[in-house]
């Protein structure tokens, strides 16, 4: 896809992908089908995976061929500290949602439930946001 069209789209189409995923999996119920849990991943996890290879093609664009090493080690890094900081931060917001939830007399299994679709549903926000801007800032940049 990435040799047909350009791969700020591809990545933000992606990021679009991946929130709309990550939506559908904060829409869970107790007690889900298998069927309803892996088309959702299965939608988040294709969105990822155009993401991240069209963002190292982006930055391989970006710096010379010399230092197309650089290029790769950057975009691990800025992988990795991603999914570190999402990690912890998402970590934080499921204990002080499912701690709301347990405070306002929600019983655990419902708490859990609450807490894991309000982080999921963030999350999509999040991924869409960073969608919308990124398409944006394409639209902007083709404009003379």
């Amino acid at each position: 896809m990435i040799e047909r069209l350009p791969a700020g789209w591809i990545a933000a189409f992606g990021a679009a992908l991946s929130g709309v995923g990550l939506y559908l999996v904060g829409g869970w119920e107790a007690g889900a089908s298998w069927v309803a849990m892996v088309m959702p991943l299965t939608l988040q996890g294709f969105g990822v995976g155009l993401f991240q290879v069209a963002y190292m093609s982006v930055v391989m664009a970006t710096l010379p061929p010399q230092h197309r090493g650089v290029a790769g080690s950057l975009t691990m890094l800025t992988r990795t500290l991603g999914v570190v900081t999402g990690a912890a931060l998402l970590t934080l917001i499921f204990h002080d949602l499912e701690a709301s939830a347990l405070a306002s007399g929600v019983g655990p299994r419902n708490g859990f439930i609450s807490a894991f679709g309000g982080t999921f549903r963030l999350t999509s926000g999040t991924a869409g946001l960073a969608a919308v801007v990124m398409a944006s800032s394409l639209a902007r940049r083709r404009r003379p």
